[in-house]
């Protein structure tokens, strides 16, 4: 919902013409975009800390996902840009990471608003666990549940052992895991019982409980910090890194339930669900089963690279995929549960 009211916000931007200002002040606001495309996507700020004044810092990426294509954008203040970047993912800059609203004044940068902030910090965590199985050809165990909203994440795998923190800095809560095949095994921990019979050993740690248990010739450390936070809250964590017996949970197989054509819930849906670009070069509905939505999705690989993994749903399960592209080649992309309606997924240009 937040990148659509952002949508509309740019079109809004865009509808009204920049103030032309002065050749000089042209040629800085060239030197502006210019300058942070290099620090961004080179890692060379030592120009960009020349043009701004000392007290201004860049704002924070939280997503360790590179920087693959920057946009200027006018702004409807004087002597401002808008500066919107994208992340770069399979060869293609395929997800909007931020826009900030950049200010000068005297030709020294005085301001960087934060219009949006679209990174998913649980990137991180797929970065990391990622090189471990390339290195270990080992999938390791990460949770599911949270007890409080996550705003960073960190990791680093050393030899054969590998961490992962979980953080929301505005209430100081952390969740650590450490997994290694040789792991620690703290003194005096009581057993736990957890669903499924699995057993493991819990007892009160630094600033909050930790959590200990074996899996697949690996032991995992599972520490929980921060205000208000319970053994009970820890168990639940960890328990969620187990799969469910279950893996289709909620979303069984429904192949055998009738539901509307692609057209009838297209036309079904809000503006704000889901909206095909005017004058599309390309336009799909579909009703189809969720192991096929690929197939679909590569009917647009000229204009962008879509594809989805896993999910939680029966590969039989029915979903509605729509996908469209503007005059312009910019593509977008939603998914739709067909029984319960939700939109579980969407891509591109929102």
């Amino acid at each position: 919902m937040k990148e659509k009211i952002l949508f509309l916000v740019l079109v809004c931007f865009l509808s009204i013409p920049n103030m032309v200002g002065s050749a000089k002040e042209r040629n800085f606001e060239h030197e502006v975009s210019r300058v942070f495309e290099k620090a961004l996507l080179h890692n060379n700020d030592q120009r960009l800390n020349s043009l701004k004044e000392p007290h201004i810092k860049l704002p924070e990426i939280r997503e360790k996902t590179p920087i693959g294509g920057l946009a200027t954008l006018p702004s409807t203040r004087e002597n401002s840009v808008l500066l919107m970047g994208h992340f770069f993912e399979h060869g293609h800059a395929e997800r909007m990471a931020f826009i900030w609203e950049i200010s000068w004044k005297n030709y020294k940068i005085s301001d960087i608003k934060v219009l949006s902030d679209l990174a998913n910090p649980l990137m991180n965590e797929l970065i990391v666990t990622k090189e471990y199985r390339d290195k270990f050809d080992k999938d390791l165990l990460v949770p599911s549940y949270f007890p409080f909203e996550i705003t960073h994440v960190d990791g680093k795998v050393r030899s054969e052992e590998v961490s992962l923190e979980y953080k929301n800095i505005m209430v100081s809560g952390l969740l650590e895991i450490v997994a290694s095949p040789e792991g620690r095994v703290p003194k005096g921990y009581k057993t736990v019982e957890l669903r499924d019979g699995k057993t493991g050993l819990i007892g009160k740690a630094a600033n909050g409980y930790e959590f200990v248990f074996s899996h697949e010739k690996m032991q995992y450390n599972v520490m929980l910090s921060g205000t208000k936070l319970s053994k009970k809250e820890l168990v639940k964590v960890v328990e969620s890194m187990f799969p469910n017996k279950e893996p289709w949970g909620n979303y069984q197989d429904n192949s055998k339930k009738k539901f509307k054509d692609a057209n009838a819930f297209y036309k079904s849906l809000d503006w704000w669900e889901y909206k095909e670009f005017k004058n599309a070069k390309l336009n799909i509905r579909e009703l189809i089963s969720y192991k096929d939505i690929n197939a679909v999705l590569m009917r647009a690989d000229k204009y962008a690279h879509f594809r989805v993994s896993g999910g939680g749903r029966h590969p039989n399960r029915q979903v509605y995929v729509f996908l469209s592209v503007s005059e312009e080649g910019l593509p977008r992309a939603a998914v739709f549960d067909a029984e319960t309606k939700e939109k579980f997924m969407e891509m591109g240009d929102w």
